[in-house]
């Protein structure tokens, strides 16, 4: 189990998009807390340490896992023409 913690970055993603995406981010997120036993479709991003990507229809979600291996920490989320830019 792990804590997931959202970057500002994340944060300000989520609170421009539309409510019904909105909660369905939530929703996989909230799945995200079993990492890797969970049924996501998810990638580890290459050259990248413990970098990983859910992709939520045409949102991708970029997280991080701690050094601790406690939590997981959403860098950012954008749409998949812009996310791999800030990699």
């Amino acid at each position: 189990m792990f804590n997931i913690l959202l970057s500002n970055k994340a944060e300000k993603f989520l609170k421009k998009i539309d409510s019904v995406k909105r909660e369905k981010i939530k929703l996989k997120l909230k799945l995200l807390v079993d990492f890797p036993d969970c049924n996501l479709d998810i990638i580890k991003i290459i050259g990248e340490d413990d970098t990983y990507r859910v992709r939520i229809g045409k949102i991708r979600v970029l997280f991080v896992i701690s050094q601790k291996g406690e939590e997981l920490i959403i860098v950012d989320i954008d749409f998949r023409g812009n996310i791999y830019k800030s990699v």
